[in-house]
């Protein structure tokens, strides 16, 4: 938690430096011009400077596991391992209802002695999670995951 407060915290102080410079920048072109245009240029510099989005650190061709609630655990498993990652998305309609992670796996079907091949993933997965968007500043996404304790 103390790192996540952290990297928040320099973050913050970034974007808060990064405002210094767009009113300095701001006020000499301020000097230079006074269009509409050279505002919302200073403005979209600024947001791609110093408040990037997830979209600025996350590629194009990231793999992202998809499962729907009826899979079974064994399904999702073995999305995860072949996508190498530790988690899938269960959609319905490619809306996210819930995910599943390797810990809800260890915690809710191996500790329980429950079966992976017949346990669907709708049993175990946490339900409605909260999720940001590519288009979310990185700062507002480590608020995020900061205030829920992920």
């Amino acid at each position: 938690t103390k790192c996540l407060y952290d990297a928040i915290s320099r973050l913050e102080k970034a974007a808060q430096k990064g405002d210094a410079i767009a009113a300095a920048v701001e006020s000499v072109d301020r000097q230079w011009t006074d269009t509409l245009a050279s505002s919302n240029l200073i403005e979209t510099l600024q947001e791609k400077m110093f408040r990037p989005s997830l979209g600025s650190i996350i590629q194009e061709n990231s793999k992202v596991a998809i499962a729907v609630p009826s899979d079974t655990v064994y399904v999702a498993a073995k999305r995860m391992l072949e996508l190498g990652v530790n988690s899938v998305i269960v959609t319905t309609n490619n809306k996210p209802q819930g995910i599943l992670t390797s810990k809800d796996v260890l915690v809710h079907v191996v500790s329980q002695n429950l079966l992976p091949h017949s346990t669907t993933v709708q049993k175990v997965m946490t339900p409605n999670p909260e999720f940001v968007t590519i288009d979310t500043t990185i700062v507002d996404a480590l608020h995020t995951m900061h205030d829920g304790k992920f």
